[in-house]
């Protein structure tokens, strides 16, 4: 029976056969052939992992004192304990070997590295050189992988340079490897990159660890690159080759590329059914966005442990669907599985976006519960931003207010919750206090304050951030924060400025022109806003819902119906119509405007679902248009379709009363509006009321408007009053509200104009001429 045999046997046998040759080691003590068995017992218990009886025969070896006198017996024992986990033990036997050799230093070297212990692998390494013993193979590659672990790039480098100048790295491609694996933890990719095709051959492994190094550093389509150049070489990728590669494709979304590796994979009968590969699997396909086939192999797998559903939650989450990813977690919870950190982080990110707070409330007790809170400030960001998100900014607050020492991890979530939340003002207040605590923003942080500079018109604060992007040279290495700043420029109005930066960026998204259109759009420059459309259009990039909706607008400002059905015709033909009411909005608003209002009607009856906006936009075509009887008549509709009217709703119908000359019906819904929808009428309703009763000559009634709201000196509802005196051929009133617009207004010359256009009327010329002349001095003055 050979010595791996004999570990098979039951405890008490195999304790017998180890003090059998134990005792003929005692015999025989300088009999080789004992040593050898004694060496190849300890093999066996390395192998099986079998601390036990690695421990007992490390026992009868002292009691004997054989390691003092045979250093391959001693170089056994650190082997065995180090192959068994216990590292203790392994530099116990270190230490008490009379003398040490290459061997030794390297298994204890490589056992430090292996688990980690990079610190100490580098000392014994160092320790090893001051000997004057010279590392192997196995030495050195054990340290490339203890300075890849610690980011020791320089140290790196001078071992590598002494590897080349002893010619190693062509012989050995474990220690080429290696340097390709040091390189790549260090983010020298550039450098791991020469480091393998300096190889004088490849293997599988080299492969491999290139391909983890671009998969680890985010470059999914290099991987590929590699896969495919890895294949056109005549290497067969085994299933660590899959792996990566299957990972690179979840990285950057590719779905179909992913399920054609996977068949390849399986027609190669590759050991590809354990839990391992099959959770790689799932998080694949869960990142892809194919969460139908990512559900089809978690069902599918021999069981399922937290990385498993760890996966199929986050994709849920990355995807949006957080109502999914909640059922799934108590799916998860009834199979009797305990939620670590890492799946309370994706809970609360479902949460968020399933709006969930009383959900959230109760995934944040059991989190204390278990003690997990308490600095892991990734579950504390994740609850500030959990809470933003659900608007509980107060709750937010508070958990950011408990956190000890703040990290900028936490301090982005704030700044994000209440920029999302429109607390543009707090997010800046609480930016002012993060660099008070000396902690330097990065790109999220940037970005949302630049946002919030947009929606507050910080347009100086917006400009001192530029000026730090541009001194650091985030610029070009962000995207984001390009976007960022376009956005914030066009949003305070400082078009010009905003038009520089995009001319600045060199690679642009689709994010970057929607900023510069939205910004055109917004300030109401209809002709830039179709223009860059065109050159978008030039630069091969496909517009999408944000973009569509300013297109329109623009359209409608000018009266472009043309253009307007050529967009409609192509928001048809990308089949978005049915998924964004937006659209259908913006294209009921664009008609109206455009006084098509039978293509306004035909696009409102074809829409899956009307809102508040769309009535709006319907209702206001008609309305501006003159048709206010269809106007008043969709009103009814919306309020038998059980659609309240908001302040906007009740602008229009005041228009289209007075367009009709229903003054009565009028007062109706003015009344209306606060007394059974609590709306309280602003001074443009008033100013519609005052309109409608003087067109209809009811000019007590009008006056009797301006004297009830505290405005009545209010300069567009005077020219109004002065509008409808024309009509009516009242001077005396139309030199009263004329008195009244030229103190609001001394520069305007549309009172003027409207007065002469009053005294003209009454065939009172030399009047009309005077207020001509007044109106002139007034303008030199």
């Amino acid at each position: 029976m050979n010595p791996e045999a004999q570990l098979v046997d039951g405890k008490n046998s195999q304790e017998g056969h180890i003090g059998e040759h134990m005792q003929s080691s005692v015999t025989k003590q300088n009999d080789i052939q004992d040593n050898v068995i004694l060496v190849n017992l300890l093999r066996a218990c390395a192998k099986r992992k079998d601390l036990h009886q690695g421990t007992i025969l490390y026992a009868k070896i002292l009691k004997e004192g054989v390691l003092q006198r045979n250093i391959f017996i001693g170089n056994a024992l650190i082997h065995m304990f180090a192959k068994c986990g216990a590292l203790a033990k392994a530099r116990e036997v270190f230490g008490k070997l009379p003398v040490r050799d290459a061997v030794s230093w390297t298994i204890l070297v490589s056992t430090y590295a292996q688990y980690g212990y990079a610190d100490e692998a580098i000392i014994c390494f160092e320790k090893m050189q001051h000997e004057g013993l010279s590392p192997d193979g196995i030495t050195l590659a054990s340290i490339l992988k203890a300075y890849g672990s610690i980011r020791a790039a320089e140290r790196g480098k001078a071992i590598h340079a002494w590897i080349v100048l002893q010619g190693l790295s062509e012989v050995d491609i474990v220690i080429g490897n290696a340097l390709v694996d040091m390189y790549s933890k260090c983010g020298l990719l550039a450098k791991a990159q020469q480091a393998f095709d300096e190889l004088s051959y490849h293997d599988v492994i080299s492969w491999n660890v290139l391909m983890t190094a671009y998969c680890q550093h985010g470059y999914g389509q290099k991987v590929l690159d590699c896969f495919e150049r890895m294949k056109h070489d005549g290497h067969v990728p085994d299933a660590v080759t899959f792996a990566i590669t299957l990972q690179a494709c979840g990285s950057i979304g590719a779905a179909q590329r992913a399920e054609e590796l996977h068949e390849e994979a399986v027609s190669r009968k590759l050991p590809i059914t354990g839990i391992d590969f099959g959770n790689i699997l799932v998080n694949m396909y869960a990142k892809c966005g194919a969460l139908g086939k990512a559900v089809q192999v978690f069902i599918d797998l021999p069981y399922r442990d937290l990385i498993s559903w760890g996966a199929l939650l986050a994709g849920y989450c990355q995807h949006g669907h957080g109502k999914e990813a909640l059922e799934l977690f108590e799916g998860m919870k009834s199979e009797g599985l305990s939620p670590d950190e890492a799946i309370f982080i994706s809970v609360l990110q479902a949460c968020g976006i399933a709006g969930t707070v009383d959900k959230g409330d109760e995934i944040h007790a059991a989190i204390i519960k278990k003690g997990f809170l308490q600095g892991c400030s990734f579950l504390e960001s994740s609850l500030i931003d959990m809470y933003s998100k659900c608007g509980a900014i107060a709750n937010a607050w508070k958990i950011f207010n408990s956190i000890t020492t703040r990290n900028l991890v936490c301090w982005n979530a704030l700044i994000t919750g209440y920029s999302q939340n429109g607390h543009d003002e707090e997010a800046l207040n609480c930016f002012q206090l993060m660099q008070a605590e000396g902690l330097c923003p990065d790109e999220v942080t940037l970005a949302c304050i630049l946002k919030a500079c947009g929606g507050t018109g910080a347009y100086k604060t917006g400009e001192s951030l530029h000026v730090e992007i541009m001194r650091k040279g985030l610029l070009t290495q962000s995207i984001v924060l390009g976007n960022a700043l376009v956005d914030m420029y066009a949003k305070c109005g400082a078009l010009t400025r905003a038009q520089e930066v995009f001319n600045d960026i060199e690679v642009r998204n689709l994010v970057t022109w929607n900023a510069l259109i939205t910004g055109y759009c917004q300030h109401g420059l209809a002709e830039e806003t179709l223009n860059q459309y065109e050159c978008l259009l030039c630069a091969g990039l496909c517009p999408d819902t944000v973009t569509f909706v300013c297109i329109l607008k623009a359209c409608g400002t000018i009266g472009a119906v043309t253009k307007g059905h050529e967009i409609h015709a192509e928001i048809a033909r990308k089949l978005l119509f049915a998924k964004s009411i937006m659209l259908g909005n913006a294209l009921i608003d664009m008609y109206g405007k455009c006084g098509a209002l039978l293509n306004a009607q035909q696009v409102f009856a074809e829409l899956p679902i009307r809102d508040i906006v769309s009535w709006n936009a319907l209702i206001s075509g008609y309305s501006e248009h003159g048709h206010g009887s269809e106007a008043l008549s969709c009103f009814e509709g919306m309020k038998q379709n059980g659609v309240s009217p908001d302040v906007v709703t009740f602008m229009s119908v005041l228009k289209a009363c007075g367009s009709v000359g229903a003054a009565e019906e009028g007062r109706i819904y003015f009344e209306m509006m606060s007394l059974e929808y609590g709306i309280i009428p602003s001074i443009e309703h008033h100013t519609c009321m005052i309109g409608m009763f003087s067109y209809a000559g009811y000019m007590s009634h009008a006056m009797a408007i301006l004297g009830k709201v505290s405005s009545s000196d209010y300069f567009p509802a005077w020219c109004t009053l002065l509008v409808a005196c024309k009509k009516w051929a009242n001077v005396e009133l139309a030199e009263m509200a004329f008195k009244h617009a030229t103190k609001l207004d001394e520069n305007s010359a549309v009172p003027y104009v409207l007065l002469s256009d009053v005294y003209s009327a009454v065939g009172r010329q030399a009047d009309a001429d005077s207020i001509k002349i007044l109106q002139a001095e007034n303008r030199c003055n």
